[in-house]
This record gives C-alpha cells, sequence and structure tokens, in this order.
C-alpha cells in the first residue's frame, strides 16, 4: 500500500474507533441517569409514588426509550 493509502485506512479506522466511543459514553451517561432517577424515585414514599402514578414495584421496569 502507498502511504497515502495506509493514512485513509489509518484515518477511517481512528474515525470508526472515535464514533464507537462516542456512541458508548452517550449510553452509558444515559445508563447513568436513569440510575440517578431510579435511585431518586426509591427515595420516595409509597404515598408519594403514588400522586405521581407510579408504585414501587414499577420504579425498576421503567422504559426510558424516547418513543415510550
Amino acid at each position: 500500500l502507498l502511504n497515502s493509502e495506509r493514512f485513509s485506512l489509518a484515518a477511517a479506522f481512528f474515525s470508526l474507533a472515535a464514533a464507537r466511543i462516542q456512541e458508548l459514553s452517550s449510553r452509558y451517561k444515559a445508563w447513568e441517569k436513569q440510575n440517578e432517577v431510579r435511585a431518586e424515585l426509591r427515595s420516595f414514599t409509597d404515598r408519594e409514588l403514588a400522586d405521581i402514578g407510579l408504585s414501587r414495584s414499577q420504579i425498576e421496569t421503567m422504559d426510558f426509550s424516547e418513543n415510550a
């Protein structure tokens, strides 16, 4: 391979790697936020949960997807 081809392949590899790392970072941040929300909800009393339309059993199965 020519030097320019090697450079192009390396640039493509690192671009894909950077995109994957960014995706994983975003997913981790979302997971972390979901855990914070669940922890906050776990601290509510049963009455407070009922006031917002939730039961304690729903906390762990909440759907945080944007389409939910």
